[in-house]
């Protein structure tokens, strides 16, 4: 009997040399940022999303431009409402929504509190 056993852990043991372990994968986090193309505070925070971008695999960024692409002010409406967004504050860029958080403006603390809402390991 303990011959069988030996001989089984042998093989199972073999076996495990010859297979890649599994690694899981993080959940995407999904940004939707919208900006216009003509607002210095957007351009700030669209170079730091495309470096933030290369830093997580698992992140994906929807960017919508309110002066170029004509569907984007109705989508960017369509998340004020679903975010509960005071009226006063539409239209307001950098407007950026993640998880259940949205920041409008950009700042240093607003970068921060971006990178704590993406939560993801880094490549």
């Amino acid at each position: 009997m303990n011959k069988k056993l030996l001989l089984f852990l042998t093989i199972l043991l073999g076996f495990s040399f010859f297979t890649e372990p599994v690694i899981a994968q993080e959940d995407p986090v999904e940004i939707n940022f919208f900006y216009s193309d003509f607002c210095p505070h957007c351009t700030k925070e669209r170079a730091f999303l495309d470096v933030l971008e290369t830093q997580y695999e698992s992140l994906i960024i929807n960017k919508y431009s309110i002066t170029s692409d004509s569907d984007a002010p109705r989508v960017l409406a369509s998340f004020y409402k679903e975010y509960g967004i005071s009226e006063k504050s539409w239209g307001l860029v950098p407007a950026l929504f993640v998880g259940d958080e949205y920041f409008i403006g950009y700042s240093e603390e607003i970068k921060n509190n971006i990178i704590d809402s993406v939560r993801l390991e880094p490549i």
